[in-house]
């Protein structure tokens, strides 16, 4: 059956768009970067994309677009600059400033940035690495200057829950739960395609525990053999070994901050440059359950702080004999300008960051 035929079998645009690169990506690889003599961007014929079964982001671009004007869209390739660079060059300067082709979809008043070149297919929203960039459309009337959705930090959304277990001296036990949702789950689509399973656990047990150490896990069944994004939710155990910070209190477990605070807490005298992150924005939770051993905890603690830059809070509270911490940060811009970071208004955002996300220490009782 036709690409063009399958995808008409879903139900909503973005289904059928899915469908499409999906599909695409199966029937044809990535390969090279062709260029005339002249210097000149210019795809191949479809034909020769069909029966070569392979072809660059051009290809890609054309192919899908034409599977999916069959199917009623209105679809244009565009120019945009793939990448994490956040620095925009001007539009009379193409060949610098434009690196990737993509295509600019219309139906139903509803208007998609598609990149049918990635492994992974994300119609219901805009990849990391295209999201808010200027975007030259290519439309037979003529070119078209426009920029790509801005992601929110809603919009890439992470959860992680660890169940911690201290009651052995040498040795953390537990179980926890990962959620991925949105653009968070980009990364894992089709992870069982590219890789083994066990690599792939690895990974996700690195990134949610903060620790390469991993002496043995387990997970609850699921699959990432789809090309298609879609949300993820996984349950796993887990045994790392355990060395405690000392303390003159007692043995202490140290507890990992969100990645991007550590920069935006930098000293602002030294900073004369924009202050980059990688990626879109996004939201990450935490929860920390300390289970096994007393804590030497005198009283609950609460703080939270929401600017431009970024929102946050971090609780610790008493849930029976365990102590739970949940921090929650959301990143909600890709760069902050040198002059942004002179002002006392980030000042002040930082010290109220600094004082309430610190890297914390939870220190247990004396056996």
């Amino acid at each position: 059956m036709k690409i063009s035929e399958q995808a008409k079998l879903k139900k909503s645009p973005v289904e059928q768009i899915n469908a499409v690169t999906s599909l695409l990506s199966e029937d044809v690889r990535y390969n090279g970067d062709w260029r005339t003599v002249k210097g000149a961007f210019h795809p191949r014929s479809l034909e020769v994309i069909s029966k070569s079964g392979y072809g660059d982001c051009k290809d890609f671009t054309v192919a899908a677009g034409a599977i999916l004007r069959t199917l009623g869209f209105e679809a244009h390739a565009a120019w945009t600059n793939r990448g994490f660079d956040v620095m925009e060059r001007p539009y009379n300067l193409p060949v610098l400033g434009f690196n990737h082709a993509i295509l600019h979809v219309k139906k139903d008043e509803k208007e998609y940035w598609i990149d049918p070149t990635n492994f992974a297919s994300f119609a219901q929203g805009v990849p990391d690495d295209i999201e808010n960039k200027l975007a030259i459309i290519l439309k037979p009337s003529g070119a078209v200057k426009a920029r790509t959705e801005a992601g929110k930090s809603e919009d890439k959304f992470n959860k992680v829950v660890l169940n911690l277990n201290f009651d052995k001296d040498s040795l953390i036990t537990g179980t926890g739960e990962i959620v991925l949702k949105g653009a968070s789950s980009f990364s894992m689509t089709g992870a069982e395609l590219n890789g083994s399973k066990q690599s792939t656990e690895y990974s996700l047990l690195k990134w949610a525990l903060n620790e390469s150490n991993i002496s043995s896990w387990g997970f609850e069944p699921y699959s990432l053999k789809s090309r298609i994004v879609k949300d993820v939710t996984t349950s796993f155990k887990f045994t790392f070994p355990w060395f405690p910070v000392l303390t003159s209190a007692g043995k202490g477990f140290l507890v990992s901050l969100p990645p991007d605070v550590p920069s935006l807490v930098t000293n602002r005298a030294q900073r004369v440059s924009y202050l980059n992150f990688q990626g879109s924005p996004y939201r990450i939770v935490r929860e920390y359950h300390i289970k096994g051993r007393s804590v030497a905890m005198e009283s609950e603690f609460d703080c939270q702080g929401s600017s431009q830059w970024a929102d946050f809070s971090r609780k610790f509270i008493k849930n029976g004999s365990d102590v739970v911490l949940v921090d929650d940060f959301s990143l909600k811009v890709r760069t902050i300008s040198p002059e942004d970071i002179s002002t006392k208004l980030y000042g002040d955002f930082q010290e109220k960051l600094r004082s309430c996300m610190q890297r914390a220490v939870v220190v247990f009782r004396p056996n």
